[in-house]
């Protein structure tokens, strides 16, 4: 089975969060990269993360992606929102915007559990990318880190080989 590339990041959260959304449709998304990120720490933004798809998916994947976000009526959370009305609708609240705080009516558009109010769906902004003078000095500080740990590993094995001959 051919797997063909439907994101290139160096984002960790994107790329868990395209690849849970991919399945979450029936599309049968593969995560690369994770596990090797995943070893650095706070530097798992060195690594080049792709979300893959079976070839046969690819299409689907695409139109996934070219698709509109679809708001439906705010479901109630069940939380205690007592003489809280909604700004837009002026209808009791049955729930809070997860992002911004709004109160939120049965009327309103919302997305998600916990919900999502249209004004914050639309102000969802792409990850900022870093630039690449960042990811080089990145890896520069990576590369001494690493040296002085093989030359402090090579400096104790000098002096107890030193000791053991003597």
């Amino acid at each position: 089975m051919a797997l063909e590339v439907v994101l290139r990041t160096s984002d960790p959260y994107e790329a868990q969060s395209v690849c849970d959304r991919l399945k979450a449709v029936g599309i049968d998304a593969v995560l690369q990269g994770a596990a090797q990120a995943s070893l650095l720490g706070v530097g798992q933004h060195l690594i080049e993360q792709l979300v893959l798809v079976p070839q046969e998916q690819l299409a689907q994947a695409k139109a996934f992606f070219d698709s509109k976000l679809v708001l439906d009526g705010t479901q109630p959370t069940g939380e205690s929102l007592a003489d809280a009305v909604c700004a837009v609708h002026e209808e009791p609240a049955v729930a809070t915007c997860a992002r911004c705080g709004n109160f939120l009516c049965a009327k309103c558009g919302s997305l998600g559990t916990p919900p999502l109010c249209e004004d914050c769906v639309e102000r969802h902004e792409p990850p900022v990318a870093r630039g690449t003078w960042a990811k080089n000095l990145a890896k520069g500080y990576l590369l001494l880190y690493s040296l002085g740990i093989g030359l402090a590993v090579l400096v104790t094995l000098v002096v107890l080989f030193k000791r053991f001959a003597d």
